[in-house]
C-alpha cells in the first residue's frame, strides 16, 4: 500500500473529484488506487478492484502493450466493465517510482458516446451525399473561395450536360452567357452571397452544348466551425418548361383580360360570397360606378331592392343543395345604376372555380334600347292596326252615307212645297257630310284618303295661308313666321298640308285659352342614320321642315304618349272629334314623311312635319348626307347636359367621333359638380329645358360666373322664339335646334369654339 505524505492530501481530493478515472497500478501490476469516475466507468467500487490485477478492466495488458502505451497520450484502448461488456476509451499512461520499484498512473476516458457521435456523423455525411447524387432535378455542386467546381451530382449532369470529370476544376463562369461573363456577373454573384449570407435569382444559363435554358439559381456561403468561408454551395434547377407554361397562361390571362376589357356588354366576376372582384368598363359606363367604387363590394349594391333578398335566398339555396337556377343560362332581370336609375338588362350566369372556390362570371346586355324600340314598334303597330280598322270602317261607312246624303238631297228636291219636311232632308244631309268629314278624316289616319302630290312651296303656302287663319283664330293670337329663304320645295298633297296646318293652328287656340303667341317655320333638314336609330320609322334623306309652335299650357308625357290615336281628346264632350292630330298623322305617314311633337306643361308645344324634299333633278327627294368638313372637328373637352338618354347617348356618340373629349351629366345640378371637379371644361353643350330646378339658361350663368372663359351653346326641342320668349335670352347666346344632324351639331360648336356668332 502506498503510504500517504502529508502534502499529498491535495492531491487525493483532486482525484476523488476528477471527472476522468484515474487508477494506480504498482510494479506487480495490482490496482492500488482506483477513483469515483473509475467505479462509474467500470462498474466495479474501489473495495471490490483494489488489490486485483490490472486485466480485470484492461484486458490487453502486458508488458509490450504496456511499453507501447506509456509516455503516449490519449492512447485508443479497450476497457471491460463489471457486466463484462468491451467499451471504448482513452488512455494515458504515465510511470514513476515508489521505493525503487516502478508504479503506473493511468488516466481513462469513455469513447462510447463520441465513437457514436461520430459514426452518427459518418453515416449522414454518407446518405446526404447518396441523397444529392440520387437527385437528378437540381444540379447540386460545390466551389471552391475561387468558384472553381469541387463537387458535382448527376442532376448537374443531367442539367448541364457535364460529366464530373470534364467539369471539376473548372470555374462556373463557364455556365453564364458571354454577356453575362462580360458584365462579370460569376463574381459579382459570389460577392453577394458573402455579403447577404445567399444569392437567389432566375436567369438564362448554357449547357455543355451551348443552348440555352431558364435556370433559378441559389449561391450559400460554406464556412467552417471557426466562421471561415471555406467554399460555396450551389443549386441550380431548370425552369424552362415552367416558364413557358407561365408565359403561355400569362398571354391567355392577357388575351383574357383584354376581351373582358374591350366587349361591348358588362362583364362582372363574383366569389361565392356575392363579393365582386371584376367589374369591366362596360359595367362601369353600365352601371355609372368606377371600379374602384365596386370591387371588394356585394353584387346587391347594383340591384334593385326586390332583388336583394332574392339574390342572398339563391345564394344560400346553391350552397346547401347545388341547384341551379340561372347558372348555365339566362333571364331578364333589372339593374340599379349609381344615380338610382332602374334599367333593364339581360343577365347570363357561369360558374368556375378560383383557388377551389366557387366564382360566377356574369354577363350583362342592357336592354334599355331594346325595349325602348319594342315599345315604338308596339306603338306603330297599334297605330297601324287602328289605322287599318278605321280606313275599313270609314270605306264602309262612305258608302253608307253616300246613300244617306243622296237619298237626302232628292227627298230635298222632291218637297218643295213642304217645307217643314224639305227642312228636315236637309238636316239629314247636312248631318251626312259632317259625317263625311269625319270619315276623311280617318281615311286620312288610316292612310286610305285619295292623295295628290305636287311641288310645294312651302313658304308661299302658308304665306297665301295667313290672311285664313287670322280670320280664323281668336284676336288675342298673334301669328309670327320665320321662314327660310332657300327653301327646297317638298312633295304633298297641297290641300291636306293646308288642312293639317289648320287643325293644328286650331289646336294652339285651344291650348292658349288666355290668347298667346302662335309661330309656323320653315327650314331644310336632313335626317341621318343617328336620327334613324332614334326613331327607326323614320328614312335618312331631305326633308322640308314645317313648325307649328304655340305658348299654351302643354301637355304632359301621358298626354303625349296618345295624342296621335283617333278619337282621343282632351276636350270636354262635343267640343271635339279626337281625329285632328290623328289625320295629321296619318297624311305625313302617307307622304312618305314624319311627324314629331315636344310639349311639357306650361311651356307649350311644338309640332313639326317633315315632307320629302324634292331636288332640282328628282322627282322624288334623294338619301343625301352632307359630309362634315374636316375643320367642323376638334379636341376640346365638351360637357354635355342633357336629360333625354337617347338623345344625350346620340349626341355623345357625335361628338367623340369627332375627335373631342366628352362629360355627360343628367341635369343642371349634375353638371354643376363637373364643373366643380378638377377637370378643365372648355365648352358647355346643355339642353334649355331640364328637370331638376335648373334650366339651361340658369345652369349657363352659373358656369360662366365659375369659369367666364367657358363657351356655351344651347340646344332645345321647341320653338326658339316660344324658349326666348319665356327666357332670359344672352346677347350673343347660340341654339341649336332638335332635331339635329351631326354635321349640324359639328358646325354650330367649331363656330363657338371658334368664336363665330352663328345665327339661331
Amino acid at each position: 500500500m502506498i503510504q500517504e505524505k502529508p502534502e499529498a492530501a491535495w492531491l487525493q481530493a483532486v482525484v476523488t473529484a476528477a471527472v476522468d478515472g484515474i487508477m494506480l497500478i504498482d510494479s506487480g501490476e495490482r490496482i492500488q488506487l482506483f477513483n469515483p469516475a473509475c467505479e462509474k466507468l467500470f462498474g466495479y467500487s474501489a473495495d471490490q478492484v483494489i488489490g486485483e490485477h490490472i486485466r480485470l478492466l484492461l484486458p490487453a495488458w502486458s508488458r509490450d502493450w504496456l511499453n507501447c502505451t506509456v509516455g503516449h497520450v490519449a492512447a485508443t484502448a479497450q476497457g471491460r466493465r463489471q457486466d463484462g461488456t468491451i467499451f471504448p476509451m482513452e488512455l494515458s499512461i504515465g510511470q514513476t517510482e515508489q521505493d525503487g520499484k516502478p508504479v503506473f498512473v493511468g488516466i481513462t476516458r469513455d469513447l462510447t458516446e463520441r465513437r457514436r457521435a461520430g459514426q452518427a456523423t459518418r453515416d449522414s455525411e454518407r446518405n446526404y451525399r447518396l441523397l444529392v447524387e440520387g437527385v437528378t432535378d437540381y444540379a447540386i455542386y460545390m466551389l471552391d473561395l475561387d468558384g472553381r467546381v469541387t463537387s458535382w451530382n448527376s442532376g448537374a449532369n443531367r442539367i448541364k450536360q457535364f460529366g464530373a470529370d470534364e467539369i471539376l476544376g473548372r470555374h462556373f463562369g463557364e455556365f453564364y452567357t458571354e454577356e453575362a461573363r462580360q458584365r462579370g456577373d460569376p463574381d459579382h454573384n459570389l460577392g453577394i452571397a458573402r455579403r447577404d449570407g445567399r444569392y437567389e435569382a432566375n436567369g438564362w444559363r448554357l449547357r455543355k452544348d451551348g443552348s440555352q435554358f431558364w435556370a433559378h439559381v441559389v449561391i450559400e456561403p460554406l464556412k467552417d466551425e471557426y466562421d471561415a468561408l471555406i467554399g460555396y454551395a450551389k443549386v441550380t434547377s431548370d425552369n424552362t418548361e415552367r416558364r413557358r407554361a407561365e408565359q403561355v397562361i400569362r398571354e391567355a390571362d392577357d388575351r383574357i383580360n383584354a376581351l373582358i376589357e374591350t366587349v361591348v356588354d358588362g362583364v362582372i366576376l363574383i366569389d361565392a360570397k356575392g363579393t365582386i372582384q371584376t367589374f369591366n368598363p362596360a359595367c362601369q359606363t353600365l352601371f355609372g360606378y368606377a371600379k374602384e367604387e365596386v370591387i371588394g363590394q356585394n353584387v346587391k349594391m347594383l340591384m334593385p331592392n326586390e332583388y336583394r333578398d332574392e339574390h342572398d335566398g339563391y345564394l344560400g339555396n346553391y350552397h346547401r343543395t347545388g341547384v341551379r337556377k340561372i347558372i348555365g343560362s339566362g333571364r331578364e332581370v333589372k339593374g340599379q345604376r349609381k344615380n338610382g336609375s332602374i334599367f333593364p338588362m339581360d343577365l347570363s350566369v357561369g360558374e368556375t372555380k378560383q383557388d377551389g372556390e366557387p366564382v360566377f362570371v356574369g354577363i350583362i346586355h342592357d336592354l334599355t334600347e331594346r325595349k325602348r324600340i319594342e315599345e315604338q314598334l308596339v306603338q306603330a303597330q297599334k297605330m297601324e292596326t287602328v289605322g287599318q280598322l278605321s280606313g275599313g270602317i270609314a270605306h264602309d261607312f262612305n258608302n253608307l252615307l253616300t246613300v244617306i246624303v243622296g237619298n237626302a238631297e232628292f227627298l230635298s228636291e222632291q218637297l218643295k212645297a213642304r217645307q217643314d219636311l224639305r227642312n228636315l232632308a236637309d238636316d239629314i244631309g247636312r248631318a251626312g257630310e259632317r259625317g263625311a268629314e269625319l270619315t276623311q278624316r280617318l281615311l286620312a289616319f288610316g292612310r286610305r284618303q285619295t292623295l295628290a302630290p305636287v311641288e310645294i312651296d312651302c313658304n308661299e303656302l302658308l304665306d297665301s295661308m295667313h290672311k285664313l287663319l287670322r280670320r280664323t283664330l281668336r284676336e288675342d293670337i298673334s301669328i309670327n313666321a320665320d321662314f327660310a329663304p332657300d327653301l327646297r320645295p317638298a312633295f304633298a298633297d297641297r290641300a291636306q298640308l293646308e288642312s293639317a296646318i289648320i287643325n293644328l293652328a286650331l289646336n294652339a287656340q285651344d291650348a292658349m285659352v288666355g290668347g298667346g303667341h302662335l309661330s309656323i317655320a320653315t327650314s331644310n333638314v336632313s335626317l341621318d342614320d343617328p336620327y334613324h336609330s332614334l326613331h327607326p320609322e323614320v328614312l335618312p334623306g331631305e326633308y322640308v321642315l314645317v313648325a307649328i309652335t304655340d305658348n299654351g299650357e302643354g301637355m304632359a308625357k301621358e298626354v303625349l304618349d296618345h295624342v296621335f290615336e283617333p278619337f282621343y281628346t282632351t276636350k270636354e264632350v262635343g267640343k271635339g272629334s279626337g281625329l285632328g292630330l290623328s289625320m295629321v298623322y296619318g297624311f305625313v305617314k302617307q307622304s312618305n314623311g314624319h311627324v314629331s311633337i315636344y310639349s311639357e306643361p306650361g311651356l307649350g308645344t311644338t309640332v313639326r312635319i317633315y315632307l320629302p324634299a324634292l331636288s332640282q333633278e328628282l322627282e322624288q327627294a334623294p338619301e343625301r348626307i352632307p359630309v362634315i368638313e374636316p375643320h367642323a372637328t376638334g379636341n376640346e373637352v365638351i360637357l354635355i347636359v342633357e336629360d333625354d338618354p337617347h338623345v344625350r347617348s346620340f349626341a355623345v356618340m357625335c361628338l367623340r367621333s369627332l375627335g373631342y373629349v366628352v362629360i355627360a351629366a343628367i341635369d343642371g345640378n349634375d353638371a354643376l359638380q363637373k364643373l366643380g371637379s378638377n377637370v378643365a371644361i372648355d365648352v358647355l353643350f346643355t339642353d334649355i329645358v331640364m328637370p331638376g330646378g335648373i334650366n339651361g339658361w340658369e345652369l349657363a350663368g352659373l358656369a360662366q360666373k365659375q369659369n367666364p372663359d367657358l363657351r356655351v351653346l344651347l340646344t332645345s326641342g321647341y320653338a326658339l322664339d316660344t324658349v326666348a320668349g319665356r327666357s332670359r335670352v344672352r346677347d350673343g347666346s347660340v341654339i341649336l335646334t332638335k332635331p339635329y344632324r351631326k354635321a349640324e351639331l359639328a358646325r354650330r360648336l367649331r363656330d363657338v369654339v371658334d368664336g363665330v356668332r352663328a345665327p339661331h
